[in-house]
């Protein structure tokens, strides 16, 4: 026979799983993200012409605290770009391609925060994905008679200047957890080598400022 557990005790148990259902969801936090790159996605050199990296980044930022200092965090980052290059047509002519262009970063990161307080110090690591969608292909490539023929190439097409969609690299970063209330804010520096990128005239080195607001 088994024997009935105090009254007490049922309360006991049952406030115990309470707090093991609710203590993981106190863990997460999640906000938006906005701020500026630091250095531009293309650099100049044959095929490419010219570039512009809109001075903006967007997205949002998802955390998982793993103990007091240490914490997984992913991010949803996109901006804007455009470019304009140049490819080989025949012997006696090139075309021109000018590209307008989103790009999504997908980082991983392990964070580790180095002072408790309501100003905290942070590093954070690990590996993040890019990838470039074209959404616009404007191409003119000269015809024999010297006529400029402009053609639209369609929506997440792949231009000439991208030999692929997709890079992958290590990032890492430097920046503060400052505490205000419910509200957190996260300004940070983020250093990204793409050990594969879009091409060889983007670049390998990219650096940005990001800002974080969490709850």
């Amino acid at each position: 026979m088994f024997s009935k557990v105090p009254l007490p005790m049922n309360r006991s148990l049952a406030a115990l799983f309470f707090t093991a259902a609710v203590a993981p969801a106190q863990t997460f936090s999640f906000g938006a993200k906005g701020g500026v790159p630091l250095t531009d996605f293309m650099g100049i050199g044959y095929p490419l012409t010219s570039s512009t990296t809109n001075r903006y980044i967007i997205g949002v930022g998802l955390e998982a605290r793993l103990s007091s200092r240490l914490a997984v965090e992913f991010d949803i980052l996109y901006r804007h770009l455009n470019y304009r290059d140049s490819y080989f047509v025949s012997p006696l002519a090139n075309g021109t391609e000018h590209v307008t262009a989103g790009d999504w970063e997908l980082p991983l990161l392990l964070k580790y925060r180095l002072t408790r307080g309501a100003v905290r110090p942070y590093v954070s690591a690990g590996p993040a994905l890019d990838a470039l969608s074209v959404s616009n292909s404007f191409v003119v490539s000269p015809s024999p008679l010297g006529i400029n023929v402009p053609t639209t190439t369609g929506k997440n097409s792949t231009s000439a200047a991208i030999q692929s969609k997709a890079a992958i690299g290590p990032t890492a970063g430097f920046g503060l957890d400052i505490h205000a209330g419910a509200l957190r804010f996260s300004p940070e520096i983020r250093y990204t080598y793409w050990v594969s990128p879009h091409s060889s005239t983007s670049k390998q080195n990219q650096a940005e400022f990001l800002l974080g607001i969490s709850f």
